[in-house]
């Protein structure tokens, strides 16, 4: 699958392809391209059968995609994470390059704008198109991605397609330019608040109980589901903090947890749980169950994706 989409790309002819790598990066299929720029978003503890046990040795594992003499910026702040990448960059003959030291971020009243800037590219105030202060943190690396890219001789000749205004656009425009779904987003169902999140890892779910903390939801109904293969007692840990009652789903893929599995989990945490079954039974139950306060769908991107089509197919 990796050879036939880099066949698509080059038949599209395309101007730069962004390639994400499946697993970790040392190994993976995807790391025999010799790209224009390295990124590393950050490193958590997952897939640690595969990767390593330690965020040092998942670390390794993920710097294994920097090369030499190639560009190569991160967007993580994990001393212990930034150790390994800057001595893997060091030994490559590069430096590496951290977007939370390169790039201005300048919060407006509101909270709700905010203007970014690297050494090369400002494209000023803008309002993310994803919301919560982690999509911050995206949004400047990937400026600080572009501004390195732009330091390469085929970013030259692509920089004058990249002015302020088309940056700018493209980060408050980012939702339906990429057609991403839950990422904290809300939605209005039946009178009810519902949000989507796909955190599907104890580092995700903890970014996004510090965003509900941020929002001040109350009363929140989870509907959650995960891989057999996740760290879902941590993730429950994390929701616990916020959520009131947890009805546990299992999506309809293989890898997928059971439902009762989920609850015993639960209870010995102290977590008020219900089975909800399917995901379309579990969102309505959360419905039926609580006349008010939110409701969140979380834990797996096949949950979130499951919720969406039950969503809209009631809907309509």
């Amino acid at each position: 699958t990796t050879c036939v989409a880099f066949l698509y790309f080059a038949d599209e002819k395309v101007d730069v392809a962004v390639i994400e790598t499946g697993l970790g990066g040392r190994l993976d299929a995807t790391n025999v391209v010799r790209p224009l720029v390295s990124v590393i978003t950050n490193v958590s503890l997952e897939h640690t059968e595969m990767l390593g046990k330690t965020v040092r040795a998942i670390a390794r594992e993920k710097g294994g995609i920097i090369k030499p003499s190639i560009p190569v910026v991160t967007g993580a702040t994990d001393p212990t994470v930034l150790a390994v990448l800057r001595r893997r960059a060091s030994s490559c003959g590069v430096r590496l390059r951290e977007s939370s030291k390169t790039i201005s971020i300048v919060r407006h009243a509101g909270g709700k704008t905010v203007s970014l800037a690297s050494p090369r590219l400002a494209p000023g105030r803008l309002n993310p198109g994803l919301a919560g202060e982690h999509q911050i943190a995206n949004a400047a690396l990937a400026l600080l991605t572009l501004d390195t890219l732009l330091r390469t001789s085929p970013g030259r000749n692509i920089s004058g397609a990249l002015t302020s205004a088309v940056i700018r656009r493209a980060f408050e425009r980012v939702a339906s330019n990429t057609g991403l779904r839950g990422r904290l987003e809300n939605l209005r169902y039946r009178g009810r608040t519902i949000l989507l999140d796909v955190a599907h890892n104890p580092a995700g779910m903890g970014t996004l109980v510090r965003e509900l903390h941020n929002m001040s939801e109350a009363n929140i109904v989870a509907v959650f589901g995960v891989m057999r293969d996740k760290d879902y007692s941590g993730m429950l840990a994390e929701l616990a903090t916020v959520a009131d009652r947890v009805i546990a789903v299992a999506p309809a893929e293989k890898r997928a947890l059971p439902p009762g599995k989920l609850l015993r989990i639960g209870k010995d945490l102290g977590i008020r749980m219900v089975n909800g079954g399917s995901v379309a039974s579990g969102v309505r139950k959360s419905v039926r169950s609580s006349r008010r306060g939110v409701i969140l769908i979380t834990g797996s991107h096949y949950v979130v994706g499951e919720a969406l089509l039950a969503l809209h197919s009631e809907n309509t």
